[in-house]
């Protein structure tokens, strides 16, 4: 991870950008409620000195300030997410903005498409509650034009959650227009 530029969408707590800033990588970490993003700056005071580096931005998907914002400080090696179409995400009040705007799990992918460059690498761990996770991947084979997307096999996964049949680890790379 050293030297790589991480965007991390939904950073929660910032265990996930602490790590990564462990190892080196330059990490973006956003999250859409400002109070979690608060909280996860004082984790990151707490980690200390760090060989990467994190910065803690609010971000709300269906904010063109803040995707442009998002967007300039790019581009991204990677774009990593944990659990971010859950249902209260997935078109429920996560925030204000949700009231008129599609499910998370068609912003989440509408949202890739405008970050991710054809290098970029992204990595999703989902959880299905209700069908929103089956729902993002039949979004994704519906544009096979636009990206490639692979599901880990359960093998690669920690063993410890390697039972739940709802867990997903999506890969996703944007393809060259006309592939």
């Amino acid at each position: 991870w050293h030297g790589k530029r991480v965007l991390e969408l939904g950073a929660g707590t910032g265990l996930v950008a602490i790590s990564l800033a462990a190892e080196g990588a330059q990490v973006w970490a956003t999250d859409g409620n400002p109070k979690v993003v608060q909280c996860a700056g004082r984790n990151v005071q707490g980690a200390g000195d760090l060989p990467g580096r994190i910065s803690l931005e609010v971000f709300d998907w269906n904010s063109d300030e803040d995707l442009h914002r998002i967007q300039a400080a790019g581009p991204w090696d990677v774009i990593l997410g944990s659990d971010l179409v859950y249902p209260g995400n997935a078109g429920r009040r996560c925030v204000a903005s949700n009231d008129d705007k599609p499910p998370a799990d068609v912003t989440l992918l509408s949202l890739l498409g405008s970050l991710a460059s054809y290098e970029t690498e992204v990595i999703l761990a989902l959880k299905d509650r209700t069908g929103e996770v089956e729902r993002f991947i039949d979004h994704v084979a519906n544009k096979p034009e636009t990206w490639r997307l692979t599901q880990a096999p359960s093998e690669t996964i920690m063993p410890e959650f390697r039972a739940l049949p709802t867990l997903a680890v999506l890969h996703l790379q944007r393809l060259p227009l006309g592939t």
